[in-house]
């Protein structure tokens, strides 16, 4: 738990979340994914990735439950925020297949130009600068057979849904 006002103010809005996600749940209403994502969010400030990943991971096999829901901008987001927890633990490598799916995502969704795409696709070139043997980027940025599978292996999905 965290102290202070600050963990106060996070305590008090993992508890609306909770609830929120209970009712999405209750009505089977499609943003049951984004409940999860937002609960991961909180998580993420307070510094505990496993949870954060967690909630993420749960985002992500919601969104992916329907056709909708795999092409919204939040899915995009979810695939960043699982970066992002991998690139807090220092596995920069691990995180490099989450963040090339949001970016490919983020372009399909909102095009090029979008200042989010852009952004995934800046830390991307950055992040497969510095972490790939080749030091080159690959500007399709598509998903290599092993990524995929791997992506799939952690959200227990159809590597064809990918």
């Amino acid at each position: 738990m965290s102290s202070g006002k600050t963990g106060k103010k996070l305590d008090h809005a993992g508890k609306n979340a909770r609830e929120a996600l209970d009712i999405l749940k209750d009505l089977g209403h499609v943003d049951v994914g984004n409940a999860y994502r937002v609960l991961g969010v909180l998580e993420l400030s307070r510094n505990d990735l496993k949870k954060a990943k967690d909630n993420f991971i749960k985002a992500l096999r919601e969104f992916y439950k329907s056709t909708h829901g795999r092409r919204t901008v939040w899915c995009a987001v979810a695939f960043w925020n699982m970066h992002i927890t991998f690139i807090e633990q220092d596995e920069k490598k691990d995180s490099l297949p989450w963040l090339k799916k949001a970016a490919i995502l983020h372009a399909e969704i909102e095009g090029d130009k979008h200042p989010y795409t852009r952004q995934y696709r800046d830390s991307l070139e950055k992040l497969m600068r510095d972490e790939t043997d080749a030091g080159g980027t690959d500007k399709d940025f598509k998903l290599s057979d092993d990524e995929a599978k791997a992506i799939a292996a952690v959200l227990d999905l159809s590597l064809a849904l990918l």
